[in-house]
């Protein structure tokens, strides 16, 4: 059962970024995205608009790190479905990692959202290293709201929170 902090959002990141995680110093580290899967505690089918906005979601995260410059992203969320799973990427041991590297990726990253209630979600992303499978960063939101724009600034949140390289030394929740 996950523990839900009466903030409005939690934010936690690990250390920065190792130096291996990047291919060559000053070079900016190459990574695999799978977008973001969805937890949802409800028994009731998953609304389309929920898929449109998990797919939404990945693709504006995409966009937001490769805009920043800590990243060069391989958008990976297509291939995310074609990867052999029972389960989400998030509990498939490692799944993600063979198709990043293939991909040229040195880091691979993926995402959920965990709803609880049309009022209460959480959204998560997580980056490891795609050689070792290592955790590397953690950077999470909940948000208030099931609606496109508490999503994009859920997204948006996480995306400023992420680390680059190992250069980055001032990790912190702003």
């Amino acid at each position: 059962m996950k523990i839900m902090y009466p903030a409005t959002i939690v934010v936690l990141l690990a250390a920065a970024l190792p130096a291996s995680a990047a291919e060559l110093p000053g070079q900016k580290p190459v990574l695999a995205l799978f977008g973001f899967d969805l937890v949802s505690s409800s028994p009731e089918p998953v609304p389309s608009a929920e898929k449109v906005r998990l797919h939404r979601a990945g693709q504006e995260l995409a966009r937001l790190l490769q805009d920043s410059g800590k990243y060069t992203v391989i958008d990976l969320t297509a291939e995310a479905e074609n990867i052999e799973r029972s389960a989400m990427i998030m509990n498939c041991n490692g799944c993600e990692l063979i198709p990043a590297r293939q991909a040229g990726a040195t880091l691979a990253a993926y995402g959920w959202v965990q709803k609880v209630s049309n009022l209460i979600l959480n959204m998560n992303v997580v980056i490891k290293d795609a050689k070792t499978g290592a955790p590397l960063a953690f950077a999470g939101a909940d948000i208030r709201g099931n609606t496109d724009q508490s999503w994009r600034r859920g997204v948006k949140f996480i995306a400023e929170r992420l680390p680059s390289t190992s250069s980055d030394s001032g990790l912190s929740g702003r």
